[in-house]
């Protein structure tokens, strides 16, 4: 399709492009979107080891079906049913993994993925070609290839009021407590208002996490030698009393799910966080490890980033927590909001970022979504 050329929208209905669409906690603590049916065949995959984005996993016409379009049309709708359930947002980054062309012909594919979308960035580890986009651009671009028709369009907020925290100086920030405290059953930090974990390091692991193998002896890409003991720093504050050494430091293939609050192994390995970029070298360890020194009054470059992870998850607006709200409400509701046999997998993740889902923080959710 040449630049100049325009694409006559395809009419389609809603309900049957929608058909047997699925969300699933996934082994990673994230979810697994499927739309799979007599038409299309397309799976996205979420991690919270890369907050924010979204893999464009499986993306296929059935066989035999002729319908011209029907497969980005199908996404289209996809798009604008898992935004307005608050499993996306606008500015998210979908990314094409591992695109394999059936008949050979990678530029044909390309220029596909490119109509809908999809741009060419520079290659990265596990995709060479990096097609990616933000979510709002696809929606806009597919808006003008696909007429969609019953059951009217779902609504989308289309304006986001965003609150930009002004830089404190380093004169002000020196005059803050940087110890946190106890406000409306969250943590508080006076230098960092918007990070409100509801569980405190010690709790993270007391819960029971990470299979006890969190602090495990590690060789990280950052040291020649092997890491280990980094967590007997925090004896002295009585973090780990009562929680057995074996149950912080097993090695990674003795973990123990029996361990876990929520009885599901989630997360990956240190390696898979590595070859992302999500790790700096003063935290080898990750997330965690971060949060530990935070909590203890360190501060660093690597802050702004490390607490924007954690809110693209479990904060306010985060993607984890309101989709575990969602799926309270589908599979029991408002009575259920505690009810650990409900998404135990999401819970166990949300664990292993200092957040556990409380009743005022539940009704709060939901209070928002009627407000809509």
């Amino acid at each position: 399709m040449e630049k100049n050329e325009e694409m006559e929208k395809l009419p389609f209905n809603k309900a049957l492009l929608l058909e047997n669409l699925k969300i699933q906690d996934n082994s990673y603590g994230g979810l697994n979107i499927k739309l799979i049916n007599k038409n299309v065949r397309i799976l996205l995959s979420t991690s919270p080891a890369l907050p924010g984005e979204i893999n464009l996993v499986g993306f296929y016409k059935v066989d035999g079906i002729e319908e011209k379009g029907i497969t980005r049309c199908a996404l289209y709708v996809l798009l604008l049913a898992i935004l307005g359930e608050g499993v996306i947002k606008e500015e998210d980054i979908m990314r094409v993994s591992a695109p394999t062309p059936d008949d050979g012909n990678m530029k044909r594919l390309i220029k596909i993925y490119n109509q809908i979308g999809f741009t060419q960035g520079k290659p990265k580890v596990g995709s060479p070609l990096n097609l990616n986009s933000t979510i709002k651009n696809l929606i806009n671009t597919l808006k003008e290839q696909c007429e969609i028709k019953g059951g009217g369009k779902p609504r989308r907020k289309t304006k986001r009021m965003r609150k930009k925290r002004k830089n404190k100086t380093r004169k002000n920030s020196k005059k803050m407590s940087k110890k946190p405290k106890r406000v409306g059953g969250k943590l508080y930090f006076d230098d960092h208002p918007e990070f409100r974990p509801s569980l405190s390091p010690r709790q993270i692991f007391k819960l029971g996490s990470f299979g006890g193998t969190y602090w495990r002896p590690i060789k990280s890409k950052f040291f020649n030698k092997e890491l280990k003991n980094q967590h007997k720093k925090y004896s002295k504050l009585g973090w780990w009393k009562g929680i057995p050494e074996d149950e912080l430091t097993r090695p990674f293939n003795k973990y123990d799910v029996k361990l876990n609050k929520y009885g599901k192994k989630v997360g990956t390995t240190l390696k898979f966080w590595e070859d992302k970029g999500w790790m700096d070298k003063q935290d080898p360890y990750g997330w965690v490890q971060w949060y530990c020194e935070f909590y203890t009054g360190r501060r660093s470059n690597d802050d702004i980033r490390q607490i924007s992870r954690f809110n693209k998850l479990a904060g306010p607006k985060g993607r984890f927590r309101k989709w575990l709200v969602t799926q309270i409400m589908k599979k029991g509701g408002k009575s259920k909001w505690n009810d650990h046999s409900i998404s135990p997998a999401m819970r166990q993740t949300l664990q292993h970022w200092a957040y556990k889902l409380t009743k005022k923080d539940f009704d709060h959710e939901l209070k928002s979504r009627k407000e809509k």
